[in-house]
């Protein structure tokens, strides 16, 4: 069925059903829904929007059996309040324990669900709108190329709503605001390659995934990211931008906030009670951060490299607090701060309210941290990095810049030159690269990294050149660059750095299909599971090299443990691991607190072992929809974790 520069209107309770066919509208053709209105798309039929609109004004979208709904070429897909969206059709993911990124070309691959597609278009998703999936995890939401302008613009996504029970919610290369919204029960929420998406007054949780912001901007105020069952918020890769203003992290699975190489600042952010990490910065860019907190998180409260330290700064009585009330004597939970790597000394940790009086809780030592508050008036190299981080903080990203490089001209030998090195081509890009901008221009930069001739900084402008290579899309001369460093590194820890980024810039090489000698690479992953697994194994080396000095490896935790998938129907795979061998106890109870089944009761060996519960109780029924929890038990330690059963 083809509509052409038409408008249906589907009045009060008007059903629309397309079964296992097609619906084409095309030249600004418009369909309307009133109040109990239904549009069902069943048995794979699809419904292709091209320069039209959807206008769903108080009615239901309902797909299922791999149904889907596409917005091409300028199109709109709208809702109004009491508006609904439901899927019925679960997509297949064959890694439930990898959140592997989206790209376009992967939609056709897989088994699919139902979805819904703006491609080239915007979506208007208003107050009181509901997107779930009613008895499995639908496959859910794709933003690509979608919205244009600034987040606060009429031209960009807006999404007000709750979205439950979905496999996918990605942004690639999308302008979007998501505003006082709730989503919870996801498999995972991506940002992805040059979007721009502002979080304001929504609440993150229970969901499989943290949020994962990959080569895009990320702006989020007054929420809270809690209980979902991985890192609450992950940072990756160069061109990422992460602000936070008036946001709670707590209660995640794993890292609170966990940066992997991009830029962040942090403000009256509070990060407490997660089970790894509360802030981990893997990244040789410093964090801005201010009157913020970080505490009581099962591993240390703030690790990072040395080079990537976070830069706390404050105003008047605005300091930032790291605080543990836990017990120290268990090795993850030794450190309130650690500092690893190459490390400035001292380290300027300003504007902190934190308590000294145990020594031993700073690595490598507490000597290592500077808490004097330094005014910058006299041009010493510390002071002139001072400078340029508040002008970072003031996002005045030119007059940032040239300190930085004011700095480098002046002291080529000192530590803080390598430091201002690293931060060139971010601040460079944020000067001279607009959003969305598809054309990149360093040559300015190049040309100044050409005339840098010191020998004490070749090493550093090695990499930064790399990373300029990498930000313009150029990924395989980035990783020849990166081999240099690889193979002569001045310290472990540099080197591992620069596996890390060249692991990266193959994996993208091999996504956007270039062509090039790779062989003799150290690092040339063919797919996402491999480059996940060299990150995983270049990180464990960094952590545990940031700590192998003292003798103090980062051990693994007593006991851990997630189930896959999450919501599931009928079964789920309990996964756990256990530091040391012994008897293990895992039980079931339903939301009032009543047992429900003993799933095992018997000795294991240290390392890490699975279950399936077939969703059945003690006596062999199957047991109803609804939320459930596991616990977990061996000697002394116990873990609980939420289950989520949809039939």
């Amino acid at each position: 069925m083809t509509v052409n520069n038409s408008t249906i209107l589907a009045d009060n309770q008007t059903q629309i059903v397309n079964n296992g066919g097609q619906i084409n509208l095309s030249n600004n053709s418009v369909i309307e829904t009133g109040n109990w209105s239904v549009i069902s798309l069943l048995n794979g039929a699809t419904m292709t929007f091209d320069d039209s609109v959807l206008d769903l004004k108080e009615g239901t979208l309902d797909l299922a059996n791999s149904s889907t709904v596409e917005f091409n070429n300028g199109s709109l897909f709208k809702t109004r309040v009491s508006a609904n969206v439901k899927g019925r059709t679960p997509q297949t993911i064959s890694s439930p324990d990898i959140d592997e990124p989206f790209t376009p070309n992967s939609i056709n691959s897989g088994t699919r669900g139902d979805r819904i597609i703006v491609n080239g278009s915007r979506a208007e998703i208003n107050s009181g709108t509901w997107i779930f999936g009613e008895g499995s995890v639908w496959e859910g939401l794709y933003f690509i190329n979608s919205g244009s302008g600034r987040v606060n613009g009429s031209n960009a996504n807006y999404i007000r709503a709750s979205i439950e029970n979905t496999q996918n919610i990605v942004f690639y290369n999308s302008i979007t605001k998501i505003e006082l919204s709730d989503i919870k029960y996801n498999r995972g929420f991506q940002v992805l390659e040059d979007s721009d998406v502002a979080m304001i007054g929504t609440n993150y949780h229970e969901n499989i995934f943290g949020i994962n912001i990959q080569n895009s901007n990320f702006y989020i105020n007054d929420s809270a990211v809690y209980e979902n069952e991985d890192d609450g918020i992950k940072i990756k890769y160069l061109k990422s931008h992460f602000v936070s203003d008036t946001l709670s992290v707590y209660s995640n699975s794993g890292t609170g906030i966990y940066n992997l190489g991009g830029s962040m600042h942090l403000q009256n952010t509070h990060v407490y009670d997660n089970e790894k990490w509360g802030l981990g910065n893997l990244s040789l860019f410093s964090p801005m951060v201010y009157n913020s907190q970080f505490g009581n998180n099962v591993y240390a409260e703030v690790v990072a490299f040395g080079f990537g330290f976070p830069y706390f700064y404050g105003k008047g009585s605005a300091y930032s607090e790291i605080y543990d009330v836990e017990n120290p004597a268990v090795a993850p939970d030794r450190y309130l701060m650690m500092a690893f790597g190459d490390v400035p000394n001292p380290l300027y940790t300003n504007y902190i309210i934190v308590n000294t009086t145990d020594a031993s809780r700073f690595y490598p030592d507490l000597s290592t941290f500077s808490f004097t508050i330094s005014s910058g008036s006299s041009p010493t190299p510390d002071a002139l990095y001072s400078t340029a981080m508040s002008y970072i903080a003031e996002e005045d990203y030119s007059t940032a810049y040239a300190t930085l490089v004011s700095l480098i001209n002046t002291y080529p030998s000192d530590i803080y030159s390598r430091i201002a090195l690293s931060y060139l081509p971010f601040l460079y890009y944020r000067v001279n690269v607009p959003i969305m901008y598809s054309i990149y221009d360093f040559s300015g930069l190049y040309d100044y990294l050409d005339s840098i001739s010191d020998r004490y900084l070749s090493e550093m402008k090695d990499m930064t050149i790399a990373h300029t290579y990498a930000l313009e899309g150029s990924y395989l001369r980035a990783a020849e660059y990166y081999e240099q460093i690889i193979q002569s590194p001045s310290t472990i820890s540099i080197g591992l750095i620069a596996e890390l980024d060249q692991a990266y810039c193959n994996y993208m090489a091999v996504i956007y299909g270039l062509k090039g000698n790779v062989s003799g690479m150290t690092r040339t992953p063919r797919n996402y599971a491999e480059l996940v697994s060299i990150e995983e194994e270049i990180l464990n080396k960094l952590l545990n090299r940031g700590l192998e000095d003292s003798g103090d490896i980062v051990e693994m935790p007593a006991l851990s443990t997630a189930n896959y998938p999450n919501p599931f129907n009928p079964e789920t795979v309990i996964e756990f691991g256990i530091r040391d061998a012994g008897f293990v106890n895992i039980e079931v109870f339903n939301i009032k607190g009543q047992k429900v089944k003993t799933l095992l009761n018997e000795f294991f060996e240290s390392g890490t072992h699975s279950i399936v519960w077939h969703g059945t109780n003690d006596y062999g029924h199957a047991v109803g929809s609804g939320i459930y929890f596991y616990r977990l038990r061996s000697g002394e330690h116990s873990l609980t974790r939420k289950m989520l059963l949809l039939k």
